[in-house]
């Protein structure tokens, strides 16, 4: 587990696989949502084994859908292996998405998140 400079909990990690179909994989498998918990603060682990350039980045679906990336949470563009962004999630998830804003990318390369409540 990644530990966390701003408080002593560990952070959660997501592995994901930003794939060589144009697609995030988790597990090996495609998914369009991820659970978190408001106020947690969890690592992508995001592997890119497409040979070409993805990016990871968080925001409304305006913000990704119009590449106006600039300044939101996210990985810049790379063509192979791991990075990682730790991210603290806000109060409140509703309406934001991840996705790749690589041009022709993000229609495919998107999800949600959803605030689990039961933690």
């Amino acid at each position: 587990a990644v530990q966390s400079a701003s408080a002593g909990a560990e952070a959660r990690v997501i592995s994901l696989e930003a794939s060589s179909q144009i697609l995030f994989l988790m597990d090996g498998e495609p998914f369009a949502d991820i659970a978190v918990t408001p106020g947690e603060t969890v690592v992508f682990v995001v592997d890119n084994t497409a040979g070409f350039e993805h990016n990871f980045t968080i925001g409304t679906d305006d913000e990704l859908s119009t590449a106006l990336s600039a300044g939101q949470a996210g990985i810049p563009k790379w063509s192979s292996g791991v990075q990682e962004l730790e991210w603290t999630v806000p109060d409140d998830v509703t309406g934001l998405m991840f996705g790749c804003t690589v041009p022709g990318h993000y229609s495919r390369m998107q999800g949600s998140f959803t605030a689990d409540v039961s933690a």
